[in-house]
């Protein structure tokens, strides 16, 4: 168990640390002059009646707020009801056996539709499964099971999945070299059903480094953050680049000991990213959000105050949620009255 438990935290650690040529796309080239300070319109998220670590990520659906703890040794995954904040159960066992997590990778919900309520995947990087869960099933039966829905390659596997649809959607393919913690990211296409990978955008236009991103289907639109320069990429979902937003501090080779864009998310209406731009022996997460419209043109940078560790949108009642690296952990930030503040 201690060996296993070792495993865990190496591999949280890999994962935590997340076709066109040039003429046919255009470089936006940014200022960021217009900050706002929007520390004081933060709020407390209450996650009782739950104990939850530092490990901690975040997914929202139509009408529930998810908090994954990673860092649990009991159920992995909290529920809350998106509009009153009420604890709704917990689901998802930690452990080494056949239905149980032993390294969870980021939250991935696709949403409840027609055909189905919420459904949560879990990608275990311990025992390289794939899991899916019928969040409401999940809920109300304590001998829940997932449905296993298939095993994974461990030296080559996929991370931070989000969805396109009910079965394929883009990811982070992570490639570890045998008997090293090296890795190589690449932004690809991932059948959940069948496993296939396929290719994103070509290699020159591949995001660098360890990137995040954010999928908006609705828009035609992926957007794609480096940690190591000051830019973020714009594609279609054929992965054709149609900009790249270079900020103030951009510089055509990475810098290592600098953090710039920590994060990538969006809402409904805008692009999201978190900024850091201080030595990375000072500070990883960035404690400020560029905003920009989903054109690449920017609206504000709002100050936080803390550094944001992930967040994620809920669009039904337009509140940022974040895990923040203080004593608050869980925080709501109602975007849109925050870009009117003056």
């Amino acid at each position: 168990m201690k060996s296993f438990i070792s495993y865990k935290y190496a591999v949280i650690a890999i994962i935590g640390l997340a076709s066109c040529n040039e003429s046919k796309y255009s470089d936006i080239i940014q200022k960021r002059d217009h900050e706002i300070d929007v520390r004081d319109m933060i709020v407390k998220f209450d996650e009782d009646p739950v104990m939850i670590g530092a490990s901690a990520y975040l997914a929202t659906s139509q009408n529930k707020i998810y908090i994954e703890d990673s860092g649990s040794t009991d159920k992995l995954v909290n529920v809350y009801d998106a509009t009153d904040g009420k604890y709704l159960g917990s689901f998802a066992d930690y452990g080494s056996g056949p239905y149980e997590i032993g390294v969870s990778d980021l939250p991935t919900v696709i949403p409840a539709n027609s055909q189905h309520g919420d459904r949560y995947i879990m990608i275990d990087h311990a025992q390289h499964n794939i899991f899916v869960y019928d969040v409401d099933s999940a809920l109300v039966f304590p001998d829940y099971l997932p449905q296993r829905i298939r095993k994974m390659d461990g030296l080559e596997f996929p991370s931070r999945y989000k969805p396109l649809n009910d079965s394929t959607g883009l990811s982070n393919r992570i490639r570890l070299k045998p008997d090293s913690y090296d890795i190589n990211q690449t932004l690809v296409r991932y059948n959940l059903s069948t496993g296939d990978i396929s290719v994103f955008t070509e290699d020159d236009n591949q995001p660098s480094g360890l990137f995040s991103f954010t999928v908006v289907p609705e828009r035609n639109l992926v957007a794609a953050s480096e940690p190591d320069r000051d830019i973020i990429w714009l594609y279609d979902l054929d992965g054709n680049v149609k900009k790249r937003i270079k900020g103030p501090e951009f510089t055509s080779e990475p810098h290592k000991q600098i953090s710039y864009n920590t994060l990538m998310g969006c809402t409904d209406k805008y692009l999201l990213t978190v900024y850091c731009g201080k030595p990375t022996r000072e500070q990883h997460n960035g404690n400020k959000l560029i905003v920009n419209d989903f054109d690449g043109n920017y609206i504000a940078t709002l100050n936080i105050g803390e550094p944001i560790i992930y967040m994620k949108y809920h669009a039904p009642t337009g509140k940022l949620y974040m895990v923040l690296k203080d004593d608050r952990q869980f925080v709501t930030l109602d975007i849109n009255k925050a870009l009117e503040k003056e």
